[in-house]
């Protein structure tokens, strides 16, 4: 089962959302913009529970008004057998419902609606893990779960060979009689149940009878029990603990194993999967690994796969290589006046069509990927949870410009400002292009390489971006300072010793406290000297009184930048509603 499409109207802080996610999709955002009630609506839809109008409250209404009708909308498709099953999932409100208008959940091929019952429901199943990790919430007694899921299966199977099933409950009596009810006290317990359970309801012993069973009849593995045995110290004999007796993190691994596991022997009516902040309770390099796994299983290489959608806060799980699998929500004003849950994705098409318009290049979606493959790392993934990004060509600018913006006042960390290296300039426009069109500002610092570009590729590649902003076009501009973008003339560090005759002395003094010769070590230079310059200002009681005029410049724009809109040329040549951010 696949979700193609997932519409959500006057559900709690959303009033109207749309979008489309892939087979792999990451939904991330701030805190408290709403993408734990994307989760809801969906769990709400396709969870446990048979959605309906007694599962609402008050508090599930936008703006908390009954009167906005809630609208909740999943596109289906079922693949079975080869064939496709599209349809639309609707829990809505219903004016044709029998005994009055009221919500319903209504099943809808082409247009036309159908009721649904649960049990037809349950084929349409969402596995939702939430931030809990306990394992004890994806235990075979829940059929929503990963583990009761995939315990249906194998049941089935066991179920069908009949000796098995013959063998395994004559095994389980033996023990039951001869080891359990054995014990003092419990055979006395039995008779007394049953007899007093036959006196309530006026029967006789002989016609009714209530019996003690090992095991669930229907449902041989129900009760299973997940067992962890551990050395306390390396060669003693190992002990035996309940799962859920340990820590969150080895309760978190053991889910990720039953995902794996699900993925691996899960054959029939495979569901979405629906995680919560799959980082939790795991270090840097077990991310890593959990997010290949996700990757694995949602695009396997001979198999169907399963899809996953899930809400993150960290770089690890995010890839701008695929940056169209990737659901920015926030909270925004709408024409109204009033604040709602938005979600922006883009669409790889509209890329390819940019490039092609703009400088005739023929992209296609392979090549797309693979230049975002070579120009991005975890660390610049840090800002799709931005709410400014500055793109620098290296670590120059990236060590020594926030020195000087705490100087002034202006954290970027605490105002939620990522500044990234695209090592090198020929990637600042590709890193631009994603940030800007996901409508996080973003800020472009560069240099124009005057008197030091050989081979005329650095005056190509500032053209370009000065194109970008529809600037006219200059091999070598002046240094100048520009709402969306700043240039250096020749270079950071030449511009910054001509507006600070200091510059150059202290520049000399890290090279010789950091023990560099003179290629080396660029950033950590940039940023001492920067230190130097606003350590020497602080004496003097003005921490900003030696930072170069530029610089001051450039802070100043990027304290009060703004979107400015998309720069595909697409965008220019669409609508709104086909080109949605």
């Amino acid at each position: 089962m696949k979700i193609a499409r997932i519409k959500i109207e006057n559900y709690r802080s959303i009033k109207r959302l749309e979008f489309k996610p892939k087979t792999l999709c990451a939904i991330v955002g701030e805190n408290n913009v709403g993408k734990s009630n994307i989760f809801s609506a969906l769990n709400f839809v396709l969870g446990p529970s048979y959605p309906t109008e007694k599962g609402l409250t008050i508090d599930d209404h936008y703006l908390r008004d009954p009167e906005r009708k809630i609208n909740i909308e999943v596109d289906l498709e079922l693949v079975e057998d080869g064939h496709t099953e599209s349809f639309t999932l609707s829990f809505s409100w219903d004016e044709d419902a029998r005994g009055g208008p009221r919500y319903s959940l209504r099943k809808f091929i082409n247009g036309y609606p159908s009721y649904i019952n649960d049990e037809e429901r349950q084929k349409y199943a969402l596995v939702h893990l939430g931030a809990d990790r306990k394992i004890s919430e994806h235990m075979p007694s829940n059929r929503w779960t990963l583990l009761g899921r995939l315990l249906l299966d194998i049941n089935e199977e066991f179920k069908s060979d009949s000796s098995r099933v013959a063998t395994f409950e004559t095994e389980m009596k033996k023990i039951r009689d001869d080891l359990l009810f054995n014990v003092e006290g419990f055979r006395e317990l039995v008779d007394i149940v049953k007899d007093e359970s036959a006196s309530q309801l006026s029967k006789s012993p002989d016609d009714f009878e209530v019996d003690f069973q090992l095991y669930d009849p229907w449902h041989f593995y129900r009760t299973i029990q997940i067992i962890v045995k551990e050395a306390i110290k390396h060669g003693e004999d190992r002990m035996s603990f309940q799962a859920s007796q340990m820590g969150m993190g080895l309760q978190s691994s053991l889910t990720i194993a039953l995902l794996r596991a699900y993925a691996r022997i899960k054959k029939s009516n495979k569901a979405v999967i629906a995680i919560e902040e799959p980082e939790i309770f795991l270090h840097p390099q077990a991310q890593r690994h959990f997010y290949n796994l996700l990757r694995e299983i949602a695009y396997p290489l001979f198999d169907e796969g399963i899809q996953i959608i899930y809400c993150t806060h960290s770089p690890l799980f995010v890839d701008v290589e695929y940056f169209d699998e990737i659901c920015l929500v926030r909270k925004e004003v709408d024409q109204e006046g009033e604040t709602t849950t938005t979600v922006t994705q883009l669409d790889i098409q509209y890329f390819i069509e940019d490039l092609k318009e703009r400088w005739g290049i023929i992209a296609t979606e392979d090549s797309i990927r693979e230049r975002y493959r070579n120009a991005f790392n975890p660390k610049r993934n840090e800002g799709f949870f931005a709410k400014k990004v500055i793109i620098v060509e290296g670590e120059t600018e990236e060590y020594a410009l926030p020195i000087y913006t705490d100087a002034v006042g202006y954290n970027f960390d605490s105002n939620g400002v990522s500044i990234i290296s695209a090592g090198g300039k020929n990637e600042l426009d590709r890193l631009f292009r994603v940030f800007n069109e996901f409508a996080i500002p973003s800020y472009i610092i560069f240099d124009g390489d005057k008197g030091k570009d050989e081979n005329g590729n650095s005056k190509e590649q500032t053209r370009r971006l000065l194109e970008i902003f529809n600037e006219a076009p200059e091999d070598y501009p002046a240094t100048t300072v520009k709402d969306r973008y700043a240039v250096f003339e020749v270079d950071f560090e030449t511009t910054l010793k001509e507006e600070q005759t200091l510059y150059a002395d202290f520049e000399t003094e890290a090279k010789r406290e950091l023990g560099l010769k003179s290629d080396e070590g660029k950033g950590m230079r940039a940023r001492l000297v920067a230190k130097k310059l606003v350590d020497k200002g602080l004496a003097e009681g003005d921490k900003t009184k030696y930072i170069p005029l530029t610089i001051k410049k450039i802070i100043e724009k990027i304290k009060s930048l703004t979107w400015h809109g998309s720069v595909l040329k697409k965008a220019e040549e669409t609508t709104e509603e086909e080109y949605p951010f």
